[in-house]
């Protein structure tokens, strides 16, 4: 009851007007008044009336351009971009005797790839990275 009693003698102290005022504070005060922004002038008119100015050209500079023409076959365009060093070894080799002996599973693998492995190729050109990294979802997970 204590407890009531000071919310309510806080929620009247909080909704009272400060004194001298006279009147609360209304609940939505307008905002402030922006500043207009400044008018510039147009570049170059082409003379029309509602033409839009001419915009000068800039050059952008990026590190690296993706060519537009990429290679129909996109396992030949992942053959081209290997470069990684080229492992060997017992364990490869068992590894390998292991996926040859079961092409269905490659098949299988190779069909639930074909949604992702494209943009999996064109996001590691982009970003200049070996393209055997688009093998590993075959390895890690089957795709």
């Amino acid at each position: 009851m204590t407890a009531l009693a000071a919310v309510l003698v806080l929620a009247g102290c909080a909704s009272t007007p400060p004194p001298g005022t006279g009147t609360p504070a209304p609940a939505h005060e307008a905002p402030p008044a922006v500043p207009p922004l400044p008018v510039q002038e147009p570049a170059a008119s082409t003379g029309q009336p509602g033409a839009m100015p001419q915009v000068p050209v800039t050059e952008l500079k990026a590190p690296r351009v993706v060519p537009l023409q990429a290679p129909a076959d996109l396992w030949e365009r992942i053959r081209r971009g290997f470069a990684m060093p080229e492992l060997g070894g017992e364990l490869v080799r068992q590894h390998e005797q292991w996926y040859l002996s079961r092409p269905d599973y490659i098949d299988r693998m190779v069909e639930r790839s074909r949604l992702y492995l494209f943009h999996i190729v064109e996001a590691l050109e982009v970003r200049g990275m070996p393209t055997e990294l688009a093998l590993l979802p075959y390895i890690e997970s089957a795709f």
